[in-house]
Parts: structure tokens; C-alpha cells; sequence
């Protein structure tokens, strides 16, 4: 999902400026989020897009949605995070960089 055209912060470092992660091998990409499919992980997902683009000036896509073990696949760069017959483990970078609100209580060692 792409950023609105319209900016939240009345200091936000301008769109135009907003820059990509570069790989060693020269390749970029926004900062990837993964979101939680339930309305607060959609809602912190949003709130920290909006901080890390308008604050940090970088370009943010969300990913996903789908549940906690989704994410964590989806960090350690499975491209088919919610496909529990074939995540898609073999990618050698990873797209999705962070995850903002993960319950992990209900998951035992």
C-alpha cells in the first residue's frame, strides 16, 4: 500500500525527498512493515509508517496482512509469509524490516 498524497505532520520532511534502503548490491527498496491483521496492528502499523516516513524521510510499504507467525517468516524473508504449505524461505534478502505490535505470550518455546 503506498503512502497518501497528503502529509500528517505540519513539519514533515517533504515526499519528494523521502529516500529508499540501498543493498550492497545496489538495490532499493522502502523500508518494508509488516502488519497484524486485527484493527490495532493495522493501526500501529499506520501510525509508525507515517513517524518513520514524515520524520525520518523514508519511503515505508506495508505487507501483509496476516498473524504473528506470518510475520516473523515474513522478517527472516520468506516471500509467501501466509502460505503455511510453502512460505517461500530461500530469498536471500528480505523485504519486510519490521513489525510493530506482535503478541507472543500465546506461543510456547
Amino acid at each position: 500500500r503506498p503512502a497518501p498524497d497528503f502529509q500528517c505532520l505540519d513539519d514533515a520532511i517533504p515526499k519528494a525527498t523521502w529516500k529508499d534502503l540501498v543493498n550492497p548490491a545496489g538495490e532499493s527498496y522502502p523500508i518494508g512493515m509488516w502488519v497484524n491483521d486485527w484493527p490495532s496492528g493495522h493501526l500501529a502499523a499506520v501510525v509508525a509508517q507515517i513517524l518513520i516516513q514524515e520524520k525520518l524521510g523514508f519511503k515505508v510499504e506495508l505487507k501483509g496482512p496476516g498473524g504473528v507467525v506470518d510475520g516473523f517468516f515474513a522478517l527472516t524473508g520468506c516471500v509467501f509469509p501466509t502460505n503455511s504449505v510453502d512460505r517461500g524461505c530461500n530469498a536471500s534478502t528480505t523485504y519486510i524490516h519490521i513489525n510493530v505490535e506482535v503478541w507472543t505470550s500465546t506461543y510456547s518455546g
